[in-house]
């Protein structure tokens, strides 16, 4: 995964995820990777509902373009995916409003980052998502998806499971933790 540029980049992320996830994709799964996720991120009732359901990228809605966007008979899904930046003024709330207008049953807003983060816009409340976290729900997804069968997709899923174990979570965490010990060094900066 590393090798293909995906890095950090979170369009290509999203393109990868999004790929797992269609029920109509070539990864052999069929719907079981998108009732696996669901299932992952504690839904399980969208889980019941993802049969007919297909995945894009990039939707383009008014004013704003989702990251992912899960769609089916009876149930609408928003991915926003944040992998080196936080959300973006009212981004949160926009998709909120809508996936109020959509005409389904089960809808849901998803935040997705490295560690399950809330959102950093005051324009939405914590349940009007849900956070979800590459290092814990997609890395337990992968893991789920390659257990599936023994196809090829199978073994990107572990592969990528690992590369966002192994390196992206892990730069996120340690810089992470280098900027609190800076932070806790000098207390001339807490204030």
């Amino acid at each position: 995964v590393d090798i293909c540029g995906v890095g950090e980049i979170e369009t290509r992320h999203s393109g990868i995820i999004a790929a797992l996830l269609d029920p109509q994709g070539n990864h052999g799964f069929g719907a079981e990777s998108l009732k696996a996720f669901f299932r992952q991120c504690n839904l399980p009732e969208f889980a019941d509902n993802c049969d007919d359901c297909y995945v894009q990228t990039e939707v383009q809605i008014p004013g704003r373009r989702p990251d992912i966007v899960i769609q089916g008979r009876n149930l609408c899904v928003v991915i926003e995916n944040k992998t080196n930046t936080s959300d973006h003024y009212m981004q949160l709330a926009d998709y909120r409003d809508w996936l109020e207008k959509q005409r389904v049953m089960n809808k849901k807003l998803l935040y997705l980052t490295y560690g399950g983060y809330p959102a950093s816009d005051s324009n939405i409340k914590f349940g009007e998502y849900q956070s979800i976290s590459y290092r814990e729900t997609i890395c337990n997804w992968l893991r789920e998806c390659a257990c599936m069968t023994a196809t090829p997709a199978a073994d990107f899923c572990r592969q990528y499971a690992d590369f966002i174990k192994n390196t992206i979570c892990r730069e996120n965490i340690m810089s992470t933790r280098e900027d609190l010990k800076k932070l806790l060094d000098t207390p001339e900066k807490i204030k």
